[in-house]
């Protein structure tokens, strides 16, 4: 016996890729390079290290589920400085928890979010498409209705929910946005996020924004969820905010991250995780802590990434459509069809990418907006990556791809 909600899941977009591009083995005179996952492989801070050694005594204690004081200090310290808040704006006691990753807080957060009935219906929890695969696991095992919001050139890859009708925005109990987007890159303005969180507060649903590519930008530096409500002044009532250090600080193994928002909110998933979240143990913490406390190596992170776009741009040179990332570390290439090109990039270059389509919920006649593109993360050295993006340009032109 099992949960069959489960069934209704796709297989994660990578085992996907392991099928289609099974059977096909890449060039022998070519080192394989893997640009299909969103893993950094900038090297770790030297932070790190040092902390876990610092903190080395700390491992036979059992961590908090609230986290250390130093760790929600730091997190709250870096908030105010990167998103110019008030000091009041934010309480270490009431509006920030930790998280060992924000992949496993956003899978439990429509646990808290979503409830059994909404106007005595099934409620809805409505996903951009693409999305970030743990979003569509969320609401289905907590057995909502999934609505899609298809993102195209046609919306600037920003979901429209003002001009969905009243009915769905009453029966919405939860809305997951990802700012800056994966895989498109691109960042809501405040205008934007002001207005979905007057809109939220309208139909008592709650927003739950995926922040995790916010140090990695271009050149504006993305706003938060919270900077538009601090704008907005009528306190934290309906949003939480998740980020972590697998990013910014090139650290996904050190599975830390955060969650900060509604008072009310955050004190409910404080009682879930009581009971269900593994927490971060405490060296981990103290290294986390010293990490949000730092910003040099963030820049350092962050200027590496813009190279490698603009390398991309320079090399591409209008030869593929795509349109500049804002935020993150992808770039999103339409290439008319993506699982074809991702099948010849890995068979002629050794090169393996992510089709579009797995990142997408298909309608009904099969399609989906991700159908033309595929995904590229440019987390490889800069060397690797110049050579790969030559590669990859090179074979869709021969190919008629572009």
């Amino acid at each position: 016996m099992y949960n069959h909600q489960i069934d209704k899941l796709t297989d994660y977009p990578f085992k996907r890729l392991d099928a289609l591009l099974s059977g096909i083995n890449p060039p022998k005179d070519k080192v394989p390079i893997m640009m299909s996952i969103g893993e950094p492989q900038h090297p770790a801070p030297n932070i790190i290290s040092k902390e876990l050694n610092k903190n080395s005594n700390l491992w036979n204690r059992y961590p908090s589920a609230r986290g250390t004081i130093e760790f929600r200090s730091s997190v709250k310290k870096w908030l105010l400085k990167r998103f110019d808040l008030n000091e009041n704006f934010l309480s270490i006691e009431k509006n920030i928890l930790p998280l060992a990753g924000s992949r496993e807080g956003l899978y439990m957060s429509a646990q808290l979010t979503v409830s059994e009935k909404v106007i005595g219906k099934k409620p809805i929890v409505l996903i951009p498409n693409p999305f970030y695969q743990v979003y569509l696991g969320a609401a289905v095992l907590s057995n909502a209705s999934v609505h899609m919001l298809n993102l195209n050139d046609n919306n600037n890859y920003q979901p429209e929910i003002s001009a969905l009708d009243r009915e769905t925005l009453e029966r919405t109990s939860t809305y997951f946005i990802c700012n800056p987007s994966n895989p498109q890159g691109t960042v809501a303005p405040k205008e934007y996020l002001i207005n979905i969180i007057n809109l939220a507060r309208r139909f008592n649903f709650t927003i739950i924004s995926d922040e995790c590519y916010s140090e990695i930008y271009t050149k504006t530096p993305p706003p938060s969820l919270l900077e538009a409500a601090h704008d907005i002044g009528e306190g934290l009532k309906n949003i939480m905010v998740f980020n972590s250090l697998s990013k910014r600080s090139s650290a996904p193994g050190l599975r830390s991250g955060f969650v900060a928002g509604d008072e009310l909110l955050i004190e409910k998933f404080f009682k879930l995780r009581s009971h269900a979240s593994a927490v971060q143990p405490l060296p981990l913490m103290a290294a986390a802590t010293k990490l949000w406390e730092d910003e040099k190596h963030v820049i350092e992170n962050r200027n590496l990434y813009k190279e490698k776009i603009f390398d991309a741009i320079r090399i591409i040179n209008n030869k593929v459509k795509f349109k500049t990332p804002e935020g993150g570390f992808f770039l999103w290439l339409n290439v008319k069809d993506g699982s074809k090109v991702a099948l010849d990039l890995w068979g002629k270059a050794g090169i393996k990418v992510l089709p579009g389509r797995f990142l997408c919920r298909q309608d009904e006649n099969g399609l989906s907006p991700g159908d033309e593109y595929i995904r590229v993360a440019l987390v490889n050295s800069k060397a690797q990556t110049i050579d790969a993006i030559k590669n990859i340009t090179e074979i869709l032109s021969i190919s008629g791809n572009y």
